[in-house]
């Protein structure tokens, strides 16, 4: 895979669309570069966690307009290391937390991204 090089300019614009609490410092994004065993290290330029659907969708639709590859993670619990960056933007889901439904009557939940079940 060809390494990504994101210029300033597309780094300022994500940040300016996901606002200040979206983007995640390198500090805090580190867990998120590593497979939860361990096997997979990744980097990323650029580690964003929209809150809601339409940040989200407002960052995608930045990125797919300047061909920025993006890696999409929820709960970074995968087996197969695809949620493991390699130098692609990590959108990470896990700010989109909320609960949609519950509806007992068809056990069912509509749940975003984000939430962890326990």
């Amino acid at each position: 895979m060809t390494k990504f090089s994101l210029s300033p300019d597309h780094l300022t614009a994500l940040a300016n669309i996901a606002g200040e609490k979206t983007v995640i410092s390198p500090d805090n994004a580190q867990p998120m570069m590593e497979e939860w065993r361990g096997r997979w290290q990744g980097e990323s330029p650029l580690v964003l966690a929209p809150k809601t659907v339409d940040e989200l969708s407002q960052l995608m639709a930045y990125a797919y307009a300047h061909d920025i590859p993006m890696v999409p993670q929820g709960g970074n619990t995968g087996l197969v290391g695809g949620q493991t960056p390699k130098g692609e933007i990590l959108i990470s889901t896990k700010r989109m937390r909320n609960v949609r439904d519950i509806s007992p009557e068809d056990f069912t939940m509509t749940l975003e991204a984000g939430v962890t079940l326990t």
